[in-house]
C-alpha cells in the first residue's frame, strides 16, 4: 500500500480507490438538533459508494453532560466493529456540510489510535458532486440521483456534464 501524506483527498483519489476493500469510507455527516431532514436520511437518500454512517450523536460518552465527547475506546471500537471497521484499513471520512463533522471523526480516529492513512475528502469535490459523491445538494431537487454503486458514479458524471 503506498503512503498518501496529505490527510485530504480528492474525489479523484477515491474513485481511483472505490473498489479496495482496504478503503473504508465513512460518511461522517452532523446537522444541529432540529435541522431536518436528519443526517441519517441524507446518507440513506445518497451516498457515496460503500460509505457507512457514523453517527456523531451516537458514538460519544453519553455520560457526558457536553455533546460529543470522545467515547470510551471500548465503546468506540464496538461501534466501529459493527460499522465493518477496523485495523488494516484506510479511512476516508467526509461530511455534506465542509469538513464540518468530518474532521471531528478524523480526530477520534486519531485519538484513538489509528494515526495513518486516516484521509478526508475535499468539500469542493463533495459540493461539485464529481466522482461517486452525492449530487442530491447541487441538483437540490427531485432530479438529484441516489449514488451507490461504480456505475452510478459513472451516470452522474455523464448527468452532471451534460448539465454544464
Amino acid at each position: 500500500m503506498t503512503t498518501h501524506t496529505d490527510p485530504l483527498v480528492s474525489t479523484e483519489w477515491l474513485a481511483a480507490r472505490l473498489g479496495d476493500p482496504k478503503v473504508k469510507i465513512i460518511d461522517a455527516s452532523f446537522k444541529m438538533p432540529g435541522v431536518l431532514p436528519l443526517p441519517i436520511d441524507d446518507y440513506l437518500a445518497a451516498h457515496i459508494p460503500g460509505a457507512v454512517f457514523f453517527d456523531i450523536d451516537d458514538i460519544c460518552d453519553e455520560t457526558s453532560p457536553l455533546p460529543h465527547m470522545l467515547p470510551h475506546p471500548v465503546k468506540f471500537s464496538s461501534r466501529m466493529r459493527k460499522l465493518g471497521l477496523g485495523d488494516g484499513s484506510r479511512f476516508v471520512v467526509y461530511d455534506t456540510e465542509g469538513l464540518y463533522s468530518a474532521a471531528r471523526v478524523w480526530w477520534m480516529l486519531r485519538a484513538m489510535g489509528h494515526d495513518s492513512d486516516i484521509f478526508a475528502l475535499t468539500i469542493d469535490d463533495v459540493l461539485q458532486g464529481e466522482a461517486g459523491v452525492s449530487i442530491t445538494a447541487v441538483l437540490g431537487d427531485e432530479r438529484a440521483l441516489k449514488i451507490t454503486t461504480p456505475e452510478d458514479v459513472v451516470i452522474a458524471q455523464a448527468y452532471i456534464e451534460e448539465q454544464r
